[in-house]
């Protein structure tokens, strides 16, 4: 339990640092943020590739088995923290007509897309109890309402926002069921 609040603590301290040095910046996403620098881009990449891998072990060691999810849950995981080593490590170049900048985008895409149908298993879990269960099932429905706020504002400085909205929904939803387990 507490590999995955220290994988998702350290997500997102991560991620505000990357802010906190380059948030005088008018880029709109994170990936754009992390590659100001060099600095902010190996920050960025060791700091998606740890809490990536804590998380994973979370998820193998101690979230599947007491959530008591479906195998196709961490056939998903792998795939999404996977595609989330990419987005690490293949740097978002600022014109997607680079090959880097298409693979970027495109992995990020469907990595994030991933995280729905996670916490769909999620909210099947026959551990939870039907209450949790619908926070869950809410929580993914705010993210679907995420996607097409996404590409609205896409060329904006407040697709920064949707995207820390979209996966802190994730990582609330974690956290409330992996609370609920921890505390019955």
């Amino acid at each position: 339990m507490i590999a995955g609040l220290a994988a998702i603590i350290l997500f997102w301290g991560v991620m505000a640092y990357i802010y906190s040095k380059t948030n005088h910046l008018p880029y709109p996403t994170l990936s754009q943020l992390a590659v100001s620098s060099k600095r902010t881009a190996l920050i960025y990449a060791f700091g998606l590739s740890v809490s990536g891998l804590i998380f994973l072990y979370f998820l193998m060691n101690w979230f599947v088995p007491n959530l008591q999810l479906n195998p196709l849950f961490m056939t998903l995981s792998y795939i999404a923290i996977g595609l989330q080593l990419i987005t690490a490590w293949v740097p978002f170049d600022t014109e997607l007509n680079g090959i880097t900048g298409l693979i970027h985008h495109y992995v990020a895409i469907t990595e994030a897309v991933l995280l729905i149908p996670l916490l769909w298993m999620v909210a099947n879990s026959p551990v939870l109890p039907a209450s949790i269960r619908f926070v869950v099932y809410c929580i993914a429905l705010v993210m679907v309402g995420f996607i097409p706020l996404g590409f609205k504002t896409q060329k904006t400085n407040r697709f920064l926002a949707v995207q820390a909205g979209y996966v802190s929904c994730f990582h609330l939803a974690v956290i409330i069921s992996l609370l609920y387990v921890a505390i019955n």
